[in-house]
């Protein structure tokens, strides 16, 4: 028997998302299991798929069944609770979910850019005057902190737009000016070279006038330094939705130049939808294709391809 166990459960997920996912599991071959606890297995012949996300204690939540796993579908984009140790030590691939909120991440970023510098004040009557006091994207340098799904919709988008786009990610090889942007977009995966990365020594070599986006991860940004630079640097902005503790009591972070939400970025009206169909995309293509295969297809997200000492 092949067990589909949902180690975790998304909160932004609606009170029915079980039950989509068991008929899912249904329609797989599979049967289904949710919880912490471990799934009852009869035999070393029953293997399990299992989906987890950054709520998961891991390897911990795993220990007992470890043996009988046979695919890891992380289905949160954070993988912040993988050890490198642990990614090598185990057998079975961990296929990462990055794409499922790529968009929506991606969506407000822009939406914040575009509200920033061409802000629309719907009009009741006809201004002669004509004019749009705004500074268009051409006219600014930005920089892109990481190049995997979110990077490289922005990058898509913004090409064409920004008067100088560069894009940092040691894991791709790609390098650039380290001084002076406009526009800081940081988007990269947590780990150690990224915890912190934007501290005082880096935004004091930024414009006094710099927009940060921070829709990624929280540790990313030094929020004590940040609200320092904010204070020193009033023309500066900041949008920030996610940050080093969470929940966050935004009361602590009441500046005019600071804008917060309750890390939505990657919410939508469809997100437990697009999970369920690439869950349902990974372990189709798990059961038609051999291991070899199907970790080529998946290169891109299959964490053990990507990972090494500094990149978890």
């Amino acid at each position: 028997m092949n067990i589909l166990w949902r180690l975790h459960t998304s909160p932004y997920f609606p009170s029915h998302f079980r039950n989509l996912e068991e008929k899912l599991a249904q329609k797989l071959g599979l049967a289904y299991h949710e919880g912490k606890s471990s799934p009852i297995i009869k035999s070393d012949q029953d293997k399990l798929i299992v989906i987890t996300n950054t709520h998961c204690k891991l390897p911990e939540d795993l220990s007992q069944s470890a043996n009988n796993i046979e695919l890891l579908i992380h289905a949160n984009s954070g993988f912040d609770n993988i050890s490198y140790e642990w990614s090598q030590s185990i057998d079975f691939p961990i296929i990462l979910g990055n794409p499922i909120r790529a968009h929506g991440v991606a969506n407000m970023i822009l939406s914040h850019l575009f509200n920033h510098f061409s802000p629309l004040h719907h009009q009741k009557s006809w201004d002669k005057s004509r004019t749009y006091d705004r500074k268009l994207l051409k006219e600014l340098s930005v920089l892109i902190l990481g190049y995997g799904n979110i990077g490289q919709i922005l990058e898509r988008v913004l090409t064409p737009l920004c008067g100088t786009l560069t894009i940092l990610d040691p894991l791709k090889n790609m390098s650039g000016p380290k001084e002076h942007y406009d526009i800081v977009i940081p988007v990269p995966s947590l780990n150690q070279s990224s915890l912190g990365m934007i501290d005082e020594l880096f935004l004091t070599k930024q414009s006094e006038e710099l927009v940060l986006i921070n829709s990624s991860r929280g540790p990313i940004v030094k929020e004590d330094q940040l609200l320092r630079f904010l204070k020193s640097n009033p023309k500066a902005t900041a949008y920030l939705d996610v940050f080093e503790n969470e929940p966050t009591d935004f009361s602590k972070l009441e500046l005019k130049n600071l804008n917060t939400t309750s890390h939505i970025a990657g919410v939508s009206k469809n997100l437990y939808q697009e999970s369920l169909d690439f869950i349902e995309k990974v372990i189709h293509d798990f059961q038609q294709h051999d291991l070899q295969n199907f970790t080529t297809n998946y290169k891109d997200l299959h964490l053990q391809q990507r990972s090494h000492k500094d990149f978890l």
